[in-house]
Formats: structure tokens, sequence, C-alpha cells
């Protein structure tokens, strides 16, 4: 629970405390901000899936020899998968706003007014990747299948990319919970059939 909704938890406390129901008016009026560009929706909702399409391919090609990951499962994504890759999107897409408000509701847009953007997100992508460290330790997880330094990496990554598409949809917060859960999806679907990718990455 604090892990999913902790930021969100955090945000909505400290903006209240310090700009009550104003604030948190501002705080949460992103997540209604759906007027943007079609191109945006195009790149956060299949963005991922193509990011993972090359991974994949990279990694079969100058990986660690692990060819067996045959481009049937890859077609299986928008084959016998597509419901479960469906099932899991809505399900990370109703609980990812409980991370998005807390990192690029309030975190992101308030280290954005004292650091250039990509300062700022390499900032928040580190805390976010250490807000995630405990999970390591939890029997089970899926991220003891992954290396600490390389999930660190990958999320201050992910947060200069989430940077440029918050900062071009003008701060739209919906746009940032549809990316989250999109790219959440397919990670799963590595996770799941392509595991070498993830716990053996190539540097």
């Amino acid at each position: 629970f604090l892990t999913a909704f902790g930021p969100a938890v955090a945000a909505i406390v400290v903006v209240a405390i310090i700009d009550g129901k104003d604030g948190l008016g501002k705080l949460l009026s992103p997540l209604k901000k759906w007027r943007v560009g079609l191109q945006w929706y195009l790149i956060v909702l299949f963005g991922p899936a193509v990011m993972m399409f090359v991974s994949i391919i990279l990694y079969a090609t100058f990986g660690s020899g692990e060819n067996s990951f045959g481009i049937e499962l890859i077609r299986s994504m928008i084959g016998s998968h597509f419901i479960v890759l469906l099932a899991i999107f809505f399900y990370q897409f109703i609980i990812i706003w409980g991370e998005e408000i807390g990192w690029r509701g309030y975190a992101l847009p308030s280290l954005q007014q004292k650091y250039h953007p990509i300062l700022a997100s390499v900032i928040l992508g580190f805390l976010w990747g250490l807000w995630h460290l405990p999970s390591f330790w939890i029997e089970g997880s899926v991220h003891q299948r992954m290396s600490v330094s390389f999930f660190v990496l990958a999320t201050i990554g992910y947060s200069i990319l989430y940077t440029w598409i918050y900062n071009g949809t003008a701060g739209s917060l919906l746009l940032m919970c549809l990316l989250h859960a999109a790219n959440n999806t397919t990670v799963s679907y590595v996770m799941l059939f392509f595991e070498p990718i993830i716990e053996n990455p190539v540097f």
C-alpha cells in the first residue's frame, strides 16, 4: 500500500497543510487534462511496447546468447495474450495515480521551478528508484529478480522520458498515469516471457 499510494498521500498532506483547499484543487486538476494532441496519446499508449520490442531485438542480437525469445512470443502480444495485457493495463491505470500524484503531480513541478528539466528528472528518477528499495527485500517481489543499480538507472531514464512528455502535454497528469500504466504492462510482459532482459541486462 505504501509503495503504491505513499507518494500521493504525502503530496496531498503537504499541499493541504501549506496551500489548503485551493492547493489541492491545483494539485489534482491535471488528472482531468485530456485535451492534448493525438500524437501524445500514441506515444504514451504504444511507445512503451515499441521500446520493449526494440529492447528484445537488441538483447537477442547483443545479449548473452539468449536467442530463445522467438518472434512468435512477440506476435502473441497482439494475439492470445492481448486480453491479459489489457487487464493488466486497466489494473495498473486504476492504482498508478497513487504514485503519479506524488511524482509528476507535486515533485516534478516543484523541482522544475528550481532546476533544468534534465536535472530535475535525474533527481526525481533517483528518488523514484530509492522509493522502491524496500520491495527488493520483500519475499516473492518481482524486484528481487533485478539488480538495484539496474532498477535505479532505469527509473532515471524513464524519469527523463516522462518529463519530456509531461512538459509536452502542458502538465497532463492523466497522460502520465496512462504512460506509467502502459510502461508497467510492457515490463510485466517482458518479465513473464523475456526474463534475461530484466535479470541479466546488457551494460
